[in-house]
């Protein structure tokens, strides 16, 4: 660019700053930096883009952040002193304005999360689950309800164990094959029915 004729004969190519940013562009350093930042937030970009998708984002922005520390971290190959200044940005942000119990109960009810064999379940999405299930179940028979239908959900049993569903795992969607009696009732996609329109992605 800084060495094409239409800028060599623009009156802008003389000026101080036009000057100052041409010596930039000519260091190693600052397109070594700019890889690092393309690198750093290319799995913070594929989150965004999966919010202001077509399809509900709810079940799958807990794991998305956890991908996206996991993948920043092993950028710097695993040197706390990098990528901790980043996770602590990612967490401040996520703290304050986007982690819910409902992003942990949608994670913790997204199939193809949860079954995954790489799958790790937290603590902090387990308490963000049982916490939505309690401010969701109000009445004490919905309660006991979920208590009975939590162990078939945890071990696939039933309809949640069948060829069906278990290919279902893997499309890409957050809800659940539909099923015209989903064996667990209380813990299907109809608690997420009922979220926010802000919840549940950009529309």
């Amino acid at each position: 660019m800084f060495s094409h004729s239409e800028w060599l004969s623009s009156i802008y190519s003389r000026r101080s700053d036009a000057q100052a940013i041409k010596s930039l562009l000519y260091l190693e350093r600052f397109w070594k930096s700019a890889r690092e930042a393309v690198s750093v937030s290319e799995s913070l970009v594929k989150i965004l883009r999966i919010v202001d998708g077509d399809m509900p984002a709810m079940g799958y922005i807990y794991e998305g952040i956890e991908r996206a520390k996991g993948a920043i971290k092993a950028y710097y190959k695993g040197i706390e002193e990098k990528y901790m200044p980043i996770w602590d940005i990612i967490d401040r942000r996520w703290n304050m304005q986007l982690h819910s119990p409902l992003h942990a109960a949608a994670a913790f009810l997204n199939p193809s999360i949860f079954y995954n064999p790489n799958f790790k379940i937290d603590l902090r999405m387990r308490n963000g689950f049982q916490e939505a299930m309690l401010k969701m179940a109000t009445m004490d028979k919905d309660k006991i309800e979920i208590t009975k239908e939590h162990p078939v959900y945890i071990n696939a049993q039933g309809a949640l164990g069948t060829d069906f569903a278990i290919m279902g795992r893997t499309l890409n969607a957050p809800e659940w094959p539909t099923e015209s009696e989903p064996s667990v009732p209380l813990l299907d996609d109809s608690w997420l029915d009922n979220l926010p329109l802000e919840c549940r992605g950009s529309p």
